[in-house]
């Protein structure tokens, strides 16, 4: 198989490294024929996380490109080519319906629900049905979650969820576990961090009245402009040779989102990466967020008055918290792990 993967970012952007740039060396592993092209630089990427404006010549440099790559690719033998969502964003599909026409197989991956993304553009028209059709060519649709796997199958009808993945060897060197719920911890880009707002008056409220504490770690020139720092909540810097040793201090991962639609589209990373952790989770109950809780072992806020007090404090008080972390670690490595879903994603490619 002649593989082209075209990605969204390149390695230093969550979405791309853990979907498609970590599974390289098991694509070099069974001697794949591979080359893989990000459409964003990471100078874009770093100004996206740092919340800075974005330099329109390096938009306009993607978008020259990737129009030259397709160009390439379009005239040669017929390839295997994986896209991250879409190969032009805010550009309806021609490009996909192009390589099909000249006989290149394209499979698509979603792990975000990225086509509401033209629900309320000025352009509507011109792309509302530009993800129908993309999935209805396609060779086949990888989703991150059950409810992008929901959309996709209303358009195409060879799909496979193969959940964003972590390598859970690396993850039980830092595996521990605690008897009682000590420290809430979340972890989150700036982007995320209004779904953590909506509940920080209960969160807070918990912290004043019980005997726990609140990691955060992210982007914390960020985090500071929404979140005091004190003796009850810590605000970590994010790195990425210190993230599991960070998150491996807290006793509880939480995930709180609004239900909405995007939201629904999720992959919920945050409560795969907790329980790679062996820890329990506490989440908004949403499509995907139910689907990761493999063996009904986590906990769920209530979604119709969205009470985390409670939810937390009924954790607090509950006497098997330590059994649902530990079991976590094992779901974890039955079915995140991302030696084993390598593979899946080698053999659906393979079809």
């Amino acid at each position: 198989m002649n593989l082209i993967i075209l990605t969204k970012y390149g390695n230093k952007a969550p979405s791309s490294r853990y979907r498609f740039y970590n599974y390289l060396k098991y694509f070099e592993n069974e001697k794949l024929n591979y080359s893989i092209h990000p459409f964003f630089s990471d100078k874009y990427v770093e100004d996206l996380f740092n919340s800075k404006k974005r330099s329109l010549i390096l938009v306009a440099k993607s978008y020259f490109l990737r129009f030259f790559l397709i160009l390439g690719i379009l005239f040669t033998k017929p390839k295997t080519i994986l896209i991250q969502g879409e190969i032009f964003p805010y550009i309806p599909s021609y490009f996909e319906r192009l390589l099909v026409f000249m006989g290149h197989s394209i499979f698509i991956d979603l792990d975000d629900a990225i086509y509401l993304n033209y629900n309320n553009t000025f352009f509507f028209r011109l792309f509302k049905n530009k993800f129908p059709k993309i999935l209805k060519i396609s060779k086949g649709v990888i989703v991150g979650g059950k409810g992008l796997y929901d959309y996709a199958k209303k358009h195409s009808n060879n799909i496979i969820i193969i959940p964003t993945s972590i390598d859970t060897e690396l993850y039980k060197k830092f595996r521990n576990n605690s008897e009682t719920l000590n420290v809430i911890g979340w972890i989150g880009s700036p982007s995320s961090e209004k779904d953590l707002e909506f509940i920080y008056p209960q969160l807070t409220r918990f912290l004043n009245d019980f005997d726990v504490t609140l990691l955060l770690i992210g982007n914390i020139e960020s985090m500071r402009s929404k979140f005091i720092a004190n003796h009850k909540v810590k605000l970590i810097e994010w790195n990425i040779k210190t993230e599991l040793l960070e998150l491996s201090k807290i006793d509880l991962g939480i995930m709180p989102l609004p239900d909405d639609l995007y939201n629904n589209g999720k992959c919920s990373f945050k409560l795969i990466q907790y329980m790679a952790l062996s820890k329990p989770t506490l989440s908004t109950p949403l499509t995907s967020n139910i689907w990761v809780d493999k063996e009904n072992l986590n906990y769920f806020s209530n979604l119709e008055n969205d009470n985390w007090y409670e939810s937390l404090k009924l954790i607090y008080l509950s006497k098997d918290f330590k059994m649902r972390g530990l079991k976590n670690g094992s779901i974890a490595d039955s079915f995140f792990d991302v030696s084993l879903n390598a593979k899946k994603t080698i053999s659906f490619l393979s079809i």
